[in-house]
């Protein structure tokens, strides 16, 4: 079930969280890029929710850039938050007055009031959920109007090549799929946000063995939890076979696909439950790099 699907994924993630900041690249990297986007917004927040922190990259690079603001880290696993670096020494190292505040949450229920954040950034979070409409609906609650929403997910052709090797040996459920950019459009038109733009960046992992990718999966806690999982050991055949299928002239290559978003709060619910957005408004573009 789904429920129990979760709770597979947060015992990964606690079992993840002392390994998970040494492997985590890629987190790094989208923290890089979505704090340079903000430049584009020219806003002031006071306010700051990094939404589903992690072990708080996002953060501290949202502490840095936007030095007067109360940043406040959501995340739900304490294992992954009980990492974050102390209170104190992130005030002593960004040189800040105000410290960096954490808050247990989920994504989807939030302890925060209505229209209470200038500012809500998401790193990789929203792959965690099946469906993103909940937390994009609690993102919209809590965002003041006009405030704005940066974040950046994973799109269908993430881990494409492990997806098709398996699909090879067997046909069992393996790697999980991700939202197309154009569904994350529409989520976000639904939850009432004003004037989204996304666009897509395609990275190329490369490995020499499969044991290395299978060490960074297992250190972000992102081995297979998926419901309709196989329970059992997958046998060494099919997993063998698999790797053969992985590997090309000695090199395992990986497609990332990051979906990247901007956009704003608006004014106030929409009683109808509705929001009409024009085709032509939800900004797109694809980069491959």
């Amino acid at each position: 079930s789904l429920l129990e699907s979760n709770r597979a994924l947060q015992r990964r993630l606690t079992h993840a969280a002392t390994a998970f900041s040494a492997h985590a690249f890629l987190h790094e990297r989208c923290a890089d890029e979505l704090v340079s986007r903000l430049d584009l917004l020219r806003i002031a927040p006071e306010t700051i929710l990094d939404a589903g922190a992690a072990t708080g990259a996002l953060a501290q690079r949202l502490a840095q850039r936007y030095p007067g603001a109360q940043v406040t880290a959501a995340e739900l696993n304490q294992a992954l938050a009980a990492t974050m670096p102390e209170v104190g020494a992130l005030k002593r190292l960004l040189g800040r007055t105000r410290a960096v505040q954490r808050l247990a949450a989920a994504l989807d229920a939030l302890p925060l009031g209505d229209g209470s954040v200038d500012l809500v950034a998401s790193n990789l979070a929203l792959p965690r959920f099946a469906e993103p409409d909940d937390v994009l609906a609690e993102v919209a609650r809590v965002l003041k109007p006009g405030g704005a929403f940066s974040f950046v997910t994973l799109g269908p052709d993430t881990l494409r090549e492990l997806r098709e090797a398996w699909g090879d040996v067997d046909d069992g459920v393996h790697v999980a799929t991700f939202t197309d950019m154009h569904d994350i459009g529409d989520a976000l038109g639904r939850a009432g946000f004003a004037e989204p733009v996304l666009d897509v960046d395609t990275l190329a992992l490369t490995y020499n063995d499969v044991g290395a990718l299978w060490r960074d999966l297992s250190a972000l806690g992102a081995r297979n939890c998926l419901p309709g999982r196989q329970r059992g050991l997958t046998g060494r055949t099919r997993f063998g076979d698999m790797c053969d299928r992985l590997m090309r002239d000695g090199t395992l290559r990986l497609s990332v696909e990051l979906v990247y978003a901007q956009c704003w709060g608006t004014a106030g619910p929409h009683k109808s439950g509705e929001v009409a957005i024009r085709p032509d408004a939800i900004g797109m573009r694809r980069r491959d790099g």
